[in-house]
């Protein structure tokens, strides 16, 4: 259900969309005097971390990874514009990341006396460090999945399945953060004239946690490339198993038929 909501600060104003609406595409283009290629990206389907500079402000298109009620990796977007005046947030998933970024934001601005910038800078912080809590998820689904394989019955119970989806949502998770890292770093390297000091702290600060989850998530995938291996080992060699308790039940049946085949072939009754 599309939502507003605005918030007058000493320096600077703060407004909130939830939702996509022809109102709001209309009130960007008068009210804000956004540039029409800006726009057009915030209301053409989801694509990956991007910024633009523009005249009179900066556009962000951000994307963090979230969880849906099946417990999987999916894309949550929000749009930033931020100019000396105002930040304006335009959430279009109802991402739960700027509900407690709202629970925040009136005191860090009043206590901090932060500016559009900060205030921005402090949503980035957040988004990013609520994604931690999805590598914990994984770690779990991980952790269980090891336990599971390494049991007795598990030749009774593979788990293909929960792998190639733990998988999956590593590979998801990778390919959101990855253009969020590439963005905050170009921002960073060739912006400097955008960003104060203490901006430029801050982005560091959210490229660093940015890194660490990068680099746990590439450690989970080097475990689970071994725990795929570990799983076709273990089936393989209870596969093998079988076959040999088989080929060993057909060797002892072998003769009593070779003695049966021959009398039924040459003895009358």
């Amino acid at each position: 259900m599309p939502s507003f909501l605005s918030k007058h600060y000493p320096t600077f104003d703060y407004y909130e969309y939830r939702g996509l609406t022809d109102a709001l595409e209309k009130k960007l283009a008068k009210e804000f005097r956004m540039h029409e290629d800006d726009i057009e990206d915030i209301f053409s389907p989801t694509q990956l971390s991007k910024f633009e500079i523009r005249k009179n402000y900066a556009y962000f298109a951000l994307q963090f990874a979230d969880r849906d009620a099946s417990n999987r990796i999916n894309t949550q977007q929000i749009h930033c514009i931020v100019s000396p005046k105002y930040l304006l947030v335009i959430d279009e998933d109802t991402f739960l990341g700027i509900n407690e970024f709202d629970r925040e934001r009136n005191r860090l601005v009043l206590k901090q006396q932060y500016n559009s910038f900060d205030l921005f800078y402090e949503l980035l912080d957040i988004s990013v460090i609520r994604m931690f809590g999805l590598l914990d998820a994984i770690h779990e689904r991980v952790k269980i999945l090891e336990s599971t394989i390494f049991s007795d019955g598990h030749f009774e119970n593979d788990q293909i399945s929960e792998i190639q989806d733990i998988k999956k949502n590593i590979i998801n998770f990778k390919s959101l953060l990855a253009p969020l890292s590439d963005m905050l770093t170009e921002i960073t390297l060739k912006h400097t004239d955008l960003i104060d000091e203490t901006g430029k702290e801050a982005v560091d600060d959210s490229l660093d946690k940015i890194k660490k989850l990068l680099n746990r998530l590439d450690n989970f995938r080097e475990t689970m490339k071994l725990l795929t291996e570990t799983n076709e080992m273990i089936i393989a060699r209870n596969t093998n198993q079988t076959v040999r308790r088989l080929t060993l039940f057909n060797v002892l049946l072998l003769g009593p038929s070779l003695i049966a085949a021959f009398f039924g072939m040459n003895v009358h009754f």
